[in-house]
């Protein structure tokens, strides 16, 4: 069988070790895993966020996610405000 060989720091393997055994897998079954997954799925099997986006999407983003963390820092409005033209632009 092929071998692929995997670098990372000792800190990394002892908490992937300790994540991976919870599960019952062992660090090179939890990657053949992502390997099979991705290979059935054709894709990554989770969400990966590109570097390029343009500054106005990566600013929505931002104010996004600050949102759900403090959603009371935020106005809100109703559909109503919206239909009426009742909204900050």
């Amino acid at each position: 069988m092929p071998e692929i060989v995997i670098q990372t720091d000792k800190k990394t393997e002892k908490a992937l070790n300790k994540l991976f055994s919870m599960y019952g897998l062992s660090v090179a079954e939890a990657v053949n895993l992502f390997f099979r997954t991705s290979l059935a799925e054709k894709e990554l099997p989770f969400k990966v966020w590109r570097k390029n986006y343009d500054e106005e999407l990566c600013e929505a983003m931002k104010e996004m996610e600050e949102f759900e963390k403090n959603p009371e820092l935020f106005e809100s409005f109703t559909i109503e405000d919206i239909r009426n033209g009742n909204y900050r632009k």
